[in-house]
C-alpha cells in the first residue's frame, strides 16, 4: 500500500498520470513483472479517522489480474537504495523517460511478435532522443545552421529552419550503439557479437517502417524477433537502473539472480549461435 498525501487539490486524472503511472513502472522495473495498480482510492481531508477510502472504480480491474510466477526476485529493494532518494530521483526521471517505460510495459502480455518488436525499437529511439536531448546539438551542427541561414533569403529562412532542426538526428544503428554503451559491460555478452545483433535490430525495424523487403523478414525469421526483443527489455532495464543511479554492484548482482537476462541470452544462442562464435564490441 502506497499512500500519497497532496497539499492542494488535484484531479483523479492528474494522480493516475502523475503518480499512479511513474508508481507502477518504477516496481515493474525492480521485479521485472507487470504491476498494476489493483486498486485506488481517497480519502477527503476532513473524513472522520477510521472512515475508510472512496474506491475510484475506474481503476478497479475489469477482468482477474494475472498471477505473478510462483517466485521473483527483486533487482533492487529498500535494503540496498535510500527509499527518500530513489523516489524523488525516479520522479524527476520519469516526465523524460515516461514513454520509454510505457512501451517497455507493452512488451509484457499478449500481443502479436510484430507488435512487440516495433515497440521495443521504439523504446531505444526514444530513450536515445533524451540523450540527444540532454548533450545537446554539436557545435558542428550549429555552424552549419549558421552557414544555411546566411546563404538563404529571409522569406526560405523560417521554412528550412523546420526541416533542418532534425537533421543533425542519429541515424538508428547509432541510436542503438549509444544505448548499448549506456547499458554497461552487462549487456554485450547477452548478444554475443553485438555488431551483428544491432545491424539485425537496424535492419528489421526499418524493413517494416520504410517497407524494405530487402531487409529482414521479420514473419519469416519470427523467432528470432521474439528472442532479440527479449534482449531489448534487458538493454532499457540496464539503461533505466543506472538512470536511476543504482549502484552497479547492486544491478550486477540483482540481475544474476534474477535469472531473466540469462534466459533471454540462453534462447538467442540457441536461435542465432554464429553470433556467439565471436564477440565483436
Amino acid at each position: 500500500c502506497v499512500i500519497f498525501d497532496f497539499n492542494e487539490p488535484i484531479t483523479a486524472e492528474e494522480i493516475a498520470h502523475d503518480f499512479l503511472r511513474p508508481l507502477a513502472s518504477l516496481l515493474a522495473l525492480a521485479t521485472c513483472q507487470p504491476c498494476p495498480v489493483q486498486r485506488f482510492g481517497v480519502v477527503p481531508e476532513d473524513a472522520a479517522e477510521r472512515s475508510g477510502s472512496w474506491s475510484m472504480l475506474a481503476w478497479e480491474p475489469r477482468s482477474p489480474l494475472p498471477s505473478p510466477g510462483q517466485w521473483f526476485h527483486f533487482i533492487f529493494t529498500l535494503l540496498d537504495v535510500d527509499f527518500g532518494s530513489v523516489i524523488p530521483r525516479w520522479w524527476a526521471l520519469h516526465p523524460d523517460i515516461g514513454t520509454v517505460t510505457d512501451l517497455l510495459g507493452s512488451l509484457e502480455g499478449e500481443a502479436p511478435t510484430s507488435n512487440k518488436f516495433l515497440n521495443a525499437a521504439s523504446a531505444i529511439e526514444a530513450y536515445h532522443r533524451r540523450l540527444s536531448t540532454e548533450a545537446g546539438m554539436s557545435d558542428e551542427h550549429k555552424a552549419r545552421l549558421a552557414r544555411i541561414n546566411e546563404s538563404v533569403s529571409a522569406v526560405d529562412r523560417a521554412w528550412l529552419s523546420q526541416e533542418l532542426a532534425f537533421s543533425h538526428e542519429s541515424k538508428f544503428a547509432e541510436r542503438i550503439r549509444a544505448v548499448v554503451e549506456r547499458a554497461g559491460p552487462l549487456f554485450p555478452p547477452v548478444v554475443g557479437n553485438v555488431v551483428a545483433w544491432i545491424k539485425w535490430v537496424k535492419n528489421a525495424r526499418n524493413s517494416v517502417a520504410h517497407r524494405d523487403r530487402e531487409m529482414v523478414d521479420i514473419e519469416k525469421e519470427w523467432r528470432t524477433t521474439i528472442r532479440v526483443t527479449a534482449t531489448i527489455e534487458w538493454l532499457l532495464r540496464l539503461v533505466l537502473l543506472r538512470d536511476l543511479q543504482i549502484p552497479d554492484s547492486v544491478i550486477h548482482k540483482g540481475v544474476r539472480d534474477q535469472l531473466g537476462q540469462e534466459a533471454a541470452r540462453e534462447l538467442l544462442h540457441r536461435e542465432r549461435p554464429d553470433w556467439f562464435r565471436e564477440t565483436i564490441g
